[in-house]
């Protein structure tokens, strides 16, 4: 199964669901006017995500740098090593104890999360998928995200993003009432809101920070907000609201596309993309029954994403403190879930139990 076309005329949470259904395996790649975003799936299920700026390699490679102390030089190595072959890197990595598989299984999956989540922001671009005999080599350990859960959480982020105002910007300086450096936080991976606040220094702007650490930009601009918000940081200069988190970058180059001058050249460039997209609509029929059997499914991911959720969380704690919870009290001192997200599933009538 392969594919392509206009995010105009298809929404981004379909192409997803279709890959889904179908169990395919390959690549979905998503070009828009300053940005290239390659989401990897193995049946199905997502299993790496990058764009031109952010990929899960570069946040791995970061978090030994910065937080396991290893020099550029043994970093470097292991890129040139594995360089086209994840599966290799991250076993490696495991193997000779270069982190442990908490906080490879955290950084995989909230980077993945994360990117995929800034591409269902996308409304004006070019898609394609392609199908590969398999992605192994692309796939870090055997870490797989299902794409209904991946659709739940993007979800979840916009929401988050919406209440960021015009504060944190790619722009802004703050400065810290937290002496605090960024190694002194113990364990970032669990305290990344810590960590991110301590690489406030008056001095660096948000844009820095987040090349400067091992989860995304979506984590920092959430992190810096909710620090400004309880004080703990203060504002230094006046940023520039127009400078906007990644999410709503995209969402605003939804709107400017339309002042684009296309020229001849590129004129030829659409004539033949219109031509590939009307061979792609003669198979219309059967897009459209697939769509429609998705869209009633669309109505159940809520549901099962929220059960995935609980369940990801009462595991994650079963491996850290060697004992089932069976209270959602336990899950949120563990920091495994927010109020929010308890109260959610609280809402649906979900309740931690022992399956």
């Amino acid at each position: 199964m392969s594919f392509s076309g206009s995010l105009s005329e298809f929404d981004i949470s379909n192409i997803f669901l279709l890959i889904e259904q179908d169990s395919a395996t390959g690549e979905l790649i998503v070009v828009t006017t300053d940005n290239r975003y390659v989401i990897s799936f193995k049946n199905g299920q997502v299993v790496n995500a990058r764009s031109e700026s952010e990929s899960i390699r570069r946040f791995l490679f970061i978090y030994l740098k910065q937080v396991k102390n290893y020099s550029g030089m043994e970093i470097k190595e292991l890129d040139t090593a594995f360089h086209n072959n994840n599966r290799l890197l991250s076993d490696e990595l495991l193997k000779k104890g270069y982190l442990d598989q908490k906080e490879m299984a955290i950084i995989v999956q909230s980077g993945i999360i994360d990117i995929t989540s800034i591409v269902f922001s996308v409304k004006k671009g070019n898609y394609i998928f392609d199908t590969k005999p398999n992605m192994e080599a692309d796939q870090f350990l055997t870490l797989a995200i299902p794409a209904n859960f991946v659709l739940l959480e993007s979800a979840r982020k916009s929401d988050e993003e919406s209440t960021l105002g015009s504060i944190v910007t790619e722009d802004t300086i703050f400065d810290s009432h937290i002496s605090i450096s960024p190694e002194q936080v113990h364990d970032p991976v669990s305290n990344f809101a810590l960590y991110a606040v301590a690489h406030v220094n008056g001095a660096r702007t948000v844009s820095e920070i987040c090349t400067s650490v091992f989860f995304s930009s979506c984590h920092v601009y959430t992190a810096l907000n909710d620090a400004y918000k309880a004080g703990k940081i203060v504002l230094v200069n006046t940023p520039d609201s127009s400078l906007k988190p990644l999410r709503q970058k995209a969402e605003r180059q939804n709107s400017d596309t339309s002042d684009i001058v296309v020229s001849s050249a590129i004129t030829g460039i659409i004539a033949l993309v219109m031509f590939i997209i009307g061979l792609v609509l003669l198979r219309g029929n059967i897009w459209k029954s697939k769509i429609e059997n998705r869209t009633i499914a669309v109505n159940q991911i809520e549901s099962s994403s929220v059960d995935i959720k609980l369940r990801n969380a009462q595991l994650l704690y079963q491996g850290l403190h060697n004992e089932f919870p069976m209270s959602y009290r336990q899950l949120r001192d563990a920091k495994m879930l927010t109020e929010k997200e308890i109260n959610l599933m609280r809402n649906m009538g979900k309740e931690p139990t022992k399956k």
